[in-house]
């Protein structure tokens, strides 16, 4: 989003990432990745978005203050009955969250979203 930001003057964007579990979330707001995990990433990407650690035997990279500024992490519980969310989003994304409930309880999850969606989102 911040690449397509670049061509397209005015375009904003924010992203609020959600888990259950704190301890994911604290890891996750470090912005902190292998190597490894950040390869498929092309190259010209990985040096614009990615620091390397300063200790050369390392191999982690943290994405850099710029687009970790853009991210705010929450926790969320998807059987919680308000989710808390005070912004209509534009686009959610649930990835292999839905899937560990049965199916009243993701339709429910799904309406849920399905409020919290700006018009036309």
């Amino acid at each position: 989003m911040s690449e397509f930001g670049l061509t397209h003057p005015g375009f904003q964007f924010r992203i609020l990432a959600t888990d259950l579990s704190n301890t994911v979330l604290k890891k996750a707001a470090l912005g902190i990745y292998s190597d490894e995990a950040v390869r498929p990433v092309a190259s010209d990407l990985r040096k614009k978005y990615f620091m390397r650690s300063r200790d050369r035997n390392s191999n982690l990279l943290r994405v850099v203050p710029e687009l970790r500024q853009l991210v705010e992490f929450r926790r969320l519980n998807f059987k919680d009955v308000d989710y808390g969310m005070t912004e209509n989003a534009d686009m959610i994304f649930c990835r292999n969250v839905v899937i560990y409930f049965d199916r009243a309880t993701q339709e429910q999850i799904l309406q849920k979203l399905i409020q919290q969606l700006a018009p036309g989102g």
